[in-house]
């Protein structure tokens, strides 16, 4: 059946070649195949078709398959590589690249597209001037260098051929870099200062600062709060208003541009504000607490309070003792004619930064207890009153009494706190006015008296011998 096999063979050459000259685009180059798709084969399929045509198809068959042999062999393993123009990945960096499959000894040259197609080179010479470069070895070439966001043409250039030929291999658009480099935040972080955001070694400057505020350094992205003032810019002068919170600058890339994303810095420190002075409130007396303040106020528990005993009528850091850390403080009696200063001190969690020293007090004065109450008698004798102090009384107590409610007379022992004490040498049958006051100790002085006395009266002295109505001795004598 010669007519089949003469059909078969030119459908089956004309298809593969078609094939062919559609991946690669070289009929010019590949003879064989442009023959094959010229070749009339012949059409007759009757059993007396003349046998030298048949004989005539197949010499022309395989002389067209040889020239398709030997051009594959001649382009290697290239020929069937159909992989595209493969633009990198997105990365943090100021340059990006693409790669594409490459054939040992050809030429190659990436270029943006609208630059358009490169001047043939008549010259290895002139080529290598023009920025081609000769592949050494087959396999995919990384062409490093090219701006984000572009679209590069990759052209191949073969020196093997007489004449030289040039051909577009493909083309790729470059995706968007990320915004890389690092932000630091300069300036004092206290709220009326400016301080600035800067980007060192930045992957593009095509961007802009915002600025945000948090009660933590590592708050979560929802709990960062945008500023309303002074938001926008490299630089920000801090308000009032977020201090005590932490401070972040994030730089965006332009949307639009080469590149995408964003770098932030966040302050080490909250925002705070300096101290202006430290103030002591209260009086410089025994018993009294003195409290010390900050200005400005609310600096929080990060605040340390010293307090110093002055040596002298003024400060001197070398003499001067410090007596207490807190606030307030109470005066001890060693402060009594000593003048007294705190200095307050800003700690790293405090939202003020710095320190101060407070003015001077004026000299601790010693002052009296106040006057207690009235003591109570608890028992009496024909010439004595037992006595105590009332409930809940502390420290050491002086009695004194009265017959007459003004003139009194001191009891030679004092009594401390509730414990009783008897006052002897009283007249019999007599009501006593009894005051108390509170002795002076611990750096306080005598109270005044008490101010209501407390009457006690005495037992009636016992009755004599005679008043009993017994027998004189002599008569019991006798008895």
């Amino acid at each position: 059946m010669p007519g089949k096999t003469n059909r078969m063979m030119k459908r089956i050459t004309a298809g593969a070649a078609a094939f062919l000259l559609a991946v690669t685009g070289c009929s010019e180059q590949m003879p064989g195949i442009a023959y094959a798709m010229e070749t009339t084969w012949p059409a007759s399929d009757s059993e007396t078709a003349n046998s030298q045509a048949e004989t005539t198809g197949i010499e022309e068959f395989n002389a067209a398959l040889g020239g398709v042999k030997k051009y594959f062999m001649k382009l290697g393993a290239r020929a069937f590589n159909l992989e595209a123009v493969t633009p990198g990945e997105s990365l943090a960096a100021a340059y990006t690249s693409v790669s594409f499959a490459a054939t040992d000894g050809y030429y190659y040259l990436v270029r943006l597209s609208q630059e358009g197609e490169p001047q043939l080179p008549g010259m290895v010479s002139q080529a290598l001037d023009d920025g081609w470069v000769r592949k050494v070895g087959t396999g995919t070439y990384v062409w490093q260098n090219l701006s984000w966001n572009r679209t590069y043409q990759v052209y191949e250039l073969n020196f093997s051929e007489s004449p030289a030929s040039m051909r577009l291999l493909g083309s790729a658009e470059t995706k968007k870099g990320m915004t890389g480099g690092t932000v630091t935040i300069t300036g004092d972080i206290l709220t009326g200062n400016q301080i600035t955001a800067k980007l060192e070694n930045p992957t593009t400057e095509d961007g802009s600062f915002l600025w945000y505020s948090a009660a933590s350094a590592g708050a979560a992205a929802s709990d960062w709060t945008l500023l309303s003032e002074g938001v926008q810019g490299a630089s920000l002068t801090i308000p009032d208003s977020i201090r005590g919170l932490y401070v972040k600058a994030v730089f965006t890339a332009t949307a639009g541009g080469d590149f995408e994303g964003s770098i932030e810095a966040v302050t080490s420190v909250p925002a705070a504000t300096s101290l202006n002075r430290a103030v002591i409130a209260g009086r410089a007396e025994i018993g009294q607490k003195l409290t010390a303040s900050t200005d400005p106020e609310a600096c929080g528990p990060g605040m340390r309070y010293e307090w110093y005993r002055a040596a002298g009528e003024t400060m001197d850091a070398l003499q001067d003792q410090m007596v207490y850390t807190g606030n307030p403080y109470e005066i001890q009696p060693e402060d009594i004619g000593k003048r007294l200063y705190v200095k307050a001190v800003s700690l790293p969690t405090s939202v003020s930064v710095g320190d101060k020293i407070s003015d001077l007090t004026e000299p601790v004065i010693a002052v009296p207890y106040g006057a207690p109450s009235a003591p109570q008698v608890t028992g009496s004798g024909a010439e004595s009153l037992t006595v105590r102090m009332p409930d809940g009384s502390e420290g050491l107590y002086e009695l004194g009494y009265s017959v007459n409610g003004s003139d009194f007379t001191l009891v030679q022992t004092k009594v401390r706190g509730t414990n009783s004490t008897v006052i002897p040498g009283l007249a019999s049958s007599t009501v006593y006015y009894i005051w108390a006051r509170q002795c002076g100790e611990h750096g306080f002085t005598d109270s005044a008296w008490s101010s209501m006395p407390v009457t006690g009266k005495t037992l009636p002295p016992p009755p004599s011998p005679a008043a009993w109505n017994l027998p004189a001795a002599a008569s019991m004598g006798k008895l």
